[in-house]
């Protein structure tokens, strides 16, 4: 069996070891700590506009009206509900893109 020493190893330290400087250390470093610049926050804000792509919204074809008798009338009605029918599809489209983005 190996005997250690009985001498309290805490002698050997407290030689190397000075409480005080280290505790005025400590206190400076704490109070220097307050010195520093505050931190700023900084908040960009970017507006984003968001278009449907080129050529899903354009303008309605609105035919011309050439009827000038009554038994002319069908015939321009047929092309109004046709352009009707087609606008329609376009304002559509747009709504379902619209949807699709929004989700």
């Amino acid at each position: 069996m190996i005997k250690q020493s009985s001498a309290p190893i805490s002698k050997h330290l407290r030689k190397h070891y000075q409480p005080i400087p280290v505790l005025i250390l400590a206190i400076l470093s704490l109070l220097l700590s307050g010195c520093t610049s505050p931190t700023r926050v900084i908040t960009k804000t970017e507006t984003l506009y968001v278009l449907p792509p080129i050529g899903l919204v354009v303008p309605c074809y609105k035919p011309t009206l050439t009827a000038t008798t009554p038994s002319e009338l069908p015939i321009d009605t047929l092309k109004l509900k046709s352009a009707l029918r087609e606008c329609a599809q376009y304002v559509d489209d747009y709504l379902n893109w619209r949807k699709l983005q929004d989700e």
